[in-house]
């Protein structure tokens, strides 16, 4: 099961992404309260932001951000830790990359500044510009894709995995969304309520019709036929319950709805996290939605949320560097 966590930490790759309770290993003395500062993010310019991450295998992730960072992550083992490697796009270091995922080891996409999509078929040795509907004469320069997905694969009742559809959602600025059926060769764009109006920061599909979307002044989406149409959650609709005051006007940056296991999709709990300690839960596929507290800090933004509900546990990142 591929996951995918959005680090934003300033000169960090990536965390080992281990809840060390949960192993029986021996913690190495490296490790501080489960977690272990993997690799640096370093370009010319110092060290940059890392925006997004995505493990393709329990072996092998990608991480992405500003000034066109691309790397590559190889882990042997806990103890030994990961190794690190740059990927060269040839894409100009004025190109910010904001979102990754990958469908296998090899075929990959990475989205971001002035609307872009890059693809690999081969780990990242070599990178292909992906052409969409928009242009930038339609969108301006400053158009940024923020997030792009596919569909978890799944498991039939006797355990063999169903077949891969193909499909892939972009989201990113003026509520945009798109949609591909084949990998990724050909696009389409979808009408969202708040199309032209507010930016989309992330999309999660838990399966081809079932998916929801966030992104600036608290919006929330959800589509239950593959995003064909929209549904706007939770805001201005009296489906809000907890200290909410007020949180429609801050941004929300992630939303996870976690499959239970390859036999069990997940359509019902799920969180979104934003500016300012917004975390957000529902236990109803989004109709109603309770404000959380997260280590009782509102002065940095929960970039992302990742949670395990095999074992129960969770965390957010936070934009000041910090993992709760």
């Amino acid at each position: 099961m591929a996951i995918k966590f959005r680090c934003g930490l300033v000169a960090v790759a990536c965390l080992a992404l281990l809840q060390v309770a949960s192993t029986q290993e021996q913690v190495p003395d490296q490790w501080q309260n489960g977690w272990k500062l993997e690799a640096a993010a370093l370009s010319d310019t110092g060290p940059q932001d890392i925006y997004d991450f995505f493990l393709a295998t329990p072996s092998v992730g990608y991480a992405v951000g500003e000034h066109a960072t691309v790397l590559k992550s190889y882990t042997a083992d806990i103890v030994g830790g990961t190794t690190w490697e740059t990927l060269d796009t040839g894409m100009p270091t004025r190109f910010h990359f904001h979102g990754v995922y990958f469908s296998n080891e090899t075929h990959g996409w990475i989205v971001g500044a002035y609307a872009s999509i890059l693809r690999t078929v081969d780990g990242g040795e070599t990178w292909q510009e992906v052409f969409h509907p928009l242009t930038l004469q339609d969108i301006g320069p400053e158009y940024t894709f923020y997030a792009i997905t596919g569909i978890p694969q799944t498991r039939n009742n006797w355990g063999v995995p169903e077949p891969v559809t193909g499909e892939l959602y972009v989201c990113g600025s003026g509520g945009a969304v798109l949609k591909s059926m084949d990998w990724g060769n050909t696009w389409e764009k979808l009408y969202t309520r708040v199309s032209d109006l507010y930016d989309l920061y992330d999309i999660y599909f838990v399966s081809a019709d079932v998916g929801w979307a966030v992104g600036e002044k608290g919006r929330i989406l959800y589509t239950a036929n593959g995003g064909r149409s929209w549904i706007v959650e939770g805001y201005n609709t009296g489906a809000l319950t907890g200290d909410l005051s007020p949180w429609t006007d801050k941004n929300l940056r992630s939303v996870i709805f976690p499959q239970k296991s390859f036999l069990e999709l997940n359509t019902k709990v799920g969180w979104a996290s934003g500016d300012f300690g917004t975390l957000l839960k529902t236990m109803d596929g989004g109709t109603t939605w309770t404000h959380l507290e997260n280590c009782g800090k509102k002065d940095a933004h929960i970039n992302d949320v990742l949670v395990n509900l095999v074992y129960g546990v969770g965390w957010t990142v936070r934009s000041d560097g910090s993992i709760c």
